[in-house]
């Protein structure tokens, strides 16, 4: 039943207006996945920054400076990848929902982004554990960017 109505709910998703203009216009499925790749390189290229600076890397910089400078950059590109990439897969909802490697990206994505809660609720008052959670959010995010390039090849 749940399977079905799974089925039933990634058909709708397909067969919707925007999906349909998204695999119908020759310019605009490559505009979207353009604004989503754009909206990576912000996200994980902010964060990388973070993380590298919480290893120890350029210790001058102060973490307060640099997050006031990162966490806009990166929240902006989070919000342009999920929206891109939510478009994206209403234009292939039934096909992307079987695929090994979306399937791994989203449960990467999901533990980044706990990563990322965890760190601002604990990690980021112990240096250890800030540590820790810096190599794991450059662990998860570029375990993010592999698995999302391996959909179209799985």
């Amino acid at each position: 039943m749940a399977g079905e109505l799974l089925d039933e709910l990634l058909a709708a998703l397909h067969g919707s207006a925007p999906a349909a203009a998204l695999r119908a216009s020759p310019w605009l499925y490559p505009a979207v996945e353009t604004v989503h790749i754009l909206g990576l390189a912000l996200l994980v290229g902010a964060v990388a920054v973070f993380d590298l600076r919480a290893l120890g890397a350029v210790p001058a910089l102060s973490r307060d400076t640099l997050g006031r400078l990162a966490l806009p950059l990166a929240a902006g590109g989070l919000a342009a990848a999920s929206v891109s990439g939510a478009a994206l897969f209403a234009a292939d909802a039934v096909e992307l929902a079987g695929n090994p490697a979306f399937l791994w990206k989203m449960g990467l994505f999901a533990l980044a982004l706990a990563n990322v809660a965890l760190w601002h609720r604990w990690a980021a008052k112990h240096p250890g554990r800030a540590r820790l959670g810096a190599a794991a959010s450059l662990l998860l995010w570029v375990s993010v960017l592999v698995a999302g390039r391996l959909i179209a090849y799985i």
